[in-house]
C-alpha cells in the first residue's frame, strides 16, 4: 500500500451539542494547526443579529435557512477550524457543503456536564432551545434525539479532560495519516487471501483521495449505496459523478446483485462511462456485491467498500480489494470518547472477519 496523507489544509469542522466545548477547543485547535478560526453562530449574529431574537421573531426554520447560507459561504475556504451550532451538522445539506473541503469531528459529554457549563457560562449567551421550565430534562431529551446523528461522525468526549488536552488529541487526528493494513491474509501473507484496509477517523470525505491513491484510478466516482438520501454518512462523502441508491427490496435480494449490476453498468455506458471508474459501495453486503459487479464490468475500474456499520465489514465471501473504514461506524455509548481505542477495535473487527 502507498503512503497516504492526512488531508492537509482541509478544514476541521467541530459539531456536537451546546456546551461540549466547540468554540473553546476550536480556538486552541486552530492555534495548534496554524489555521484560522470561525464560529458559525458568531457569523450569524454579526450578519443577522442575536440568535434568540431570530428564533423569537422569525422562527427556527428561518434560522436553519441562515445556517445553510453560512455553510455555503464557508464551503470553499480552507485551513479553517469551524465551530458549528449544535444542530447545524444534522442537516445533510450543511454536511455536504462543509465536507467539500473539510472533515467533521463531534465533541460529546454528559448531560450533567452540559447543564453545568451552559449555566456557568460567563457570557450568559441566551439559548432558545433551553428556554423551558426544566432545562436539564430538555438537554437529556435533545441528546437522546440527536445521538443517532452525532454517532455518524468521529466522536471525542470532553468529559473530564481539559480543553487543551482535547485540542492536542484533535490536532493529532487531524494531521496523522490513517492506518493502512493487509487484513485476513494467510500465513504466507498472500494478497490473494486478504484485502487492504484504510482505517481512521473522519475519512469519509477522503474516500476519493485514499481509494484513488491505492487503486491508481482517477476516473469518475460512482457510489452504490443502501444508505438513505438523508444519511449524514453519504453527505460526508465526495460528490459522486453518478449515484445509485438501492431500495429496501434490492438490499434484501442478494441473488439479484448481478441483474442490478448489469442495469447500472448499462446506465453508466449510456452516460459515457465505460472504463477506469472508481466504484464505491457505501453500506452493506448488497451494495458491495453490486458495486463489485459494476467495477468488474467496466475495464480498468476498481471497487472500494465503505461499511456504515460494524456488522457490514466484509466477510470471507465478499472481499473487495480495498476497505475504507471510518471509526464512526464502530461507535457506541461505551467507545465514543476514545478515537485510539476505536481504531484498535476496527483492526480487531477486520482481523476476525
Amino acid at each position: 500500500m502507498t503512503g497516504l496523507q492526512a488531508g492537509q489544509g482541509r478544514n476541521i469542522v467541530l459539531t456536537g451539542f451546546m456546551g461540549t466545548g466547540k468554540t473553546t477547543i476550536g480556538r486552541l485547535l486552530a492555534e495548534r494547526l496554524g489555521f484560522g478560526f470561525v464560529d458559525t453562530d458568531a457569523i450569524i449574529e454579526e450578519q443577522h443579529g442575536p440568535i434568540h431574537v431570530i428564533f423569537a421573531e422569525q422562527g427556527e426554520a428561518a434560522f436553519r435557512t441562515i445556517e445553510q447560507r453560512v455553510a455555503v459561504e464557508l464551503a470553499d475556504r480552507h485551513s479553517l477550524v469551524i465551530a458549528t451550532g449544535g444542530r447545524m451538522m444534522l442537516d445533510p445539506t450543511n454536511v455536504a457543503a462543509l465536507c467539500r473541503r473539510g472533515r467533521i469531528f463531534c465533541l460529546v459529554t454528559s448531560a450533567a456536564d452540559i447543564l453545568e457549563r451552559v449555566t456557568a457560562d460567563s457570557s450568559r449567551v441566551e439559548r432558545p432551545l433551553l428556554a423551558v421550565d426544566d432545562p436539564a430534562q430538555r438537554i437529556a431529551d435533545l441528546l437522546d434525539e440527536r445521538a443517532p446523528f452525532y454517532r455518524q461522525f468521529a466522536q471525542l468526549s470532553t468529559h473530564g479532560h481539559s480543553p487543551s488536552a482535547i485540542a492536542d488529541e484533535l490536532a493529532e487526528w487531524a494531521t496523522v495519516a490513517p492506518l493502512e493494513a493487509l487484513i485476513g491474509a494467510d500465513a504466507s501473507g498472500s494478497d490473494e487471501t486478504g484485502f487492504d484496509a484504510v482505517v481512521g477517523p473522519a475519512v469519509f470525505p477522503l474516500i476519493r483521495e485514499y481509494a484513488g491513491a491505492e487503486a491508481g484510478v482517477d476516473g469518475p466516482l460512482i457510489i452504490v449505496t443502501d444508505e438513505p438520501s438523508t444519511s449524514l454518512v453519504l453527505a460526508q462523502c465526495p460528490t459522486p459523478d453518478h449515484l445509485f441508491t438501492l431500495s429496501t427490496a434490492e438490499d434484501q435480494n442478494l441473488d439479484d446483485a448481478q441483474s442490478r449490476g448489469r442495469v447500472i453498468s448499462a446506465e453508466l455506458r449510456a452516460a459515457g462511462v465505460d472504463a477506469s471508474a472508481l466504484v464505491v459501495s457505501l453500506g452493506g453486503r448488497s451494495a458491495c456485491e453490486i458495486a463489485a459487479f459494476v467495477a468488474n464490468d467496466l475495464p480498468s475500474s476498481t471497487v472500494v467498500h465503505c461499511p456504515t456499520d460494524a456488522s457490514l465489514i466484509p466477510d470471507g465471501t465478499t472481499r473487495p480489494p480495498l476497505v475504507v473504514l471510518d471509526v464512526a461506524v464502530l461507535q457506541s455509548e461505551a467507545t465514543h470518547g476514545d478515537l485510539r481505542g476505536l481504531v484498535s477495535q476496527a483492526m480487531l473487527h477486520l482481523e476476525h472477519r
